[in-house]
């Protein structure tokens, strides 16, 4: 596709109709597709909630820099930018999500603002119409997994640091993005040491720029509280509290779970293999992560961004700026052979992917000339044949319908303790959602099945139950499934129904 008038003067109303069309499919029905809640997504929203109202998480600590949560830790970012949509409509699914929603049309608006920057209008909008209709980017954008916001905020810094190279200055809006990155998700600890200190060395020149050790301190000051919770929980260093802000000790470090480090030169072999067979299948076996209608690109997201990662190199002198995207995609491809795969721990390679198969595409427009056409509606057509997908066989998690009256209606009718269903995963997590039980409440009177280990699995608190008994307590209280009722039937009196769930006694 050559840079033609009509592009260049209707530019900004198609990249508007483009990121409406990201926004639509990435907000219509959010609380419907996927269906129910996954057990991360009510951890996140319950600490969020715990956060604003109390000002501690569930561990019992106040304002901390990562979420104890499960034991092994959960990144903190997502929740802080939760807490205005919590505190406008209530804690729901809907307020829960809207963040990830969001966060994905933004990184729509960075994304296109980046091709743009590298490539011109039309690569701008290439890129912007691929990312747009992204199956994988699409479905993250739909449910509140913390961890893939980080993509976003590693986007930005890559767009900042390209536009510093014409202003330096701009080097403080990176500080910022990368900083906030590092409370997205802990694999940002591979990507940022690598990718910053390549950067650097490759452009030696900045270190007589006043604003670039202006820009060094801010990401030390912001990035210090994470840093330091880290090295707390690498060494035998005790949690710490300074300020009114924790900085906790957790049962397990999260990155010595989700890396091959330890596993030795085989470990290492195995798991570039895998992260080839994804790369190449567009599949970790995960419906919520990629259908097989679209896959995470569909199946011309790979030739699309060779070609795209080609004409690149080939034309580097000519398209300097697009030096730290290519940097930004080799070390991420580098930090994906670290990281045990599947798609959300290895996301940080997604958004520079598709970055290039914006620019193949621009390419290939360039080259077919007038029959762009074809190209383009087979995009289309990829797009609608996912959507049909994911709207007749929605991705489903867990089912909350009729949860929370299940739970309400055991508090009235129970004498004593209320036992809930043990069919969903963590099941005490969705009492707190539901319920927004004070988190002092649940941290001065949880008891684990397994206490210490990287995921902790609470057995009780208060007056809830989660052990999976039936009878035995005459003034107990049963929330149970409809498939569980149906079994103990005989044994059981029926209270009420609600939803998916019975209540008995």
């Amino acid at each position: 596709m050559s840079e033609k008038s009509w592009v260049v003067r209707h530019e900004r109303e198609i990249a508007a109709g483009l990121l409406i069309l990201a926004a639509a499919v990435r907000l219509i029905a959010l609380t419907r597709y996927p269906a129910g809640l996954n057990q991360d997504e009510a951890s996140t929203g319950y600490e969020a909630w715990a956060l604003l109202r109390y000002g501690m998480d569930r561990a019992g600590n106040s304002w901390p820099v990562l979420l104890t949560s499960w034991g092994s830790g959960q990144n903190i970012l997502y929740s802080w930018l939760s807490m205005p949509f919590i505190a406008l409509f209530g804690l729901n699914v809907f307020s829960l999500r809207l963040t990830a929603a969001l966060c994905g049309v933004a990184a729509c608006a960075v994304m296109w603002r980046l091709a743009r920057r590298c490539g011109g209008e039309g690569a701008g909008l290439c890129a912007l119409l691929l990312i747009a209709v992204n199956p994988w980017h699409i479905m993250a954008s739909r449910w509140a997994l913390e961890s893939n916001i980080m993509p976003l905020f590693l986007l930005a810094g890559v767009l900042c640091t390209v536009r510093s190279r014409e202003n330096v200055r701009w080097l403080m809006g990176a500080a910022v993005s990368f900083a906030l990155a590092l409370y997205a998700y802990g694999t940002a600890f591979f990507f940022l040491p690598l990718f910053l200190v390549i950067y650097v060395l490759m452009n030696l020149s900045l270190l007589r720029e006043r604003w670039f050790w202006l820009a060094a301190g801010l990401f030390v000051l912001l990035a210090l509280p994470i840093g330091l919770c880290q090295l707390i929980n690498m060494t035998d260093l005790p949690a710490v509290t300074f300020l009114g802000v924790a900085l906790p000790r957790l049962t397990a470090p999260r990155q010595a779970a989700v890396s091959v480090f330890g596993t030795g030169l085989s470990g290492l072999w195995d798991n570039i293999g895998s992260f080839g067979k994804l790369l190449v299948t567009q599949s970790d076996g995960l419906r919520y992560n990629a259908l097989p209608a679209g896959g995470l690109y569909y199946f011309f997201g790979l030739p699309l961004a060779a070609a795209g990662l080609v004409r690149s190199f080939l034309e580097r002198k000519a398209r300097p700026d697009e030096g730290p995207v290519q940097l930004a995609l080799i070390v991420a491809l580098v930090c994906a052979c670290l990281v045990t795969v599947n798609v959300n721990r290895v996301n940080m390679v997604w958004l520079p992917l598709i970055y290039f198969q914006g620019m193949g595409l621009h390419w290939l427009l360039s080259r077919v000339g007038r029959w762009s056409v074809l190209p383009l509606a087979a995009v289309l057509v990829c797009f609608g044949l996912f959507a049909a997908e994911y709207i007749r066989e929605p991705v489903a998690f867990a089912s909350i319908d009729g949860l929370n009256d299940a739970i309400a209606c055991a508090e009235q009718t129970a004498g004593g303790d209320i036992y809930v269903t043990d069919r969903l995963p963590a099941p005490y997590i969705y009492v707190l959602f539901l319920r927004q039980i004070p988190p002092a409440d649940y941290a001065d009177t949880v008891e684990f099945f397994n206490p210490g280990s990287p995921f902790e699995n609470a057995a009780s608190f208060g007056r809830y139950r989660f052990t999976g008994e039936i009878g035995g307590d005459p003034d107990a209280c049963y929330v149970l499934t409809r498939h569980e009722y149906a079994r103990w039937e005989g044994l059981l009196t029926r209270v009420g129904e609600f939803g998916d769930y019975v209540v008995c006694r």
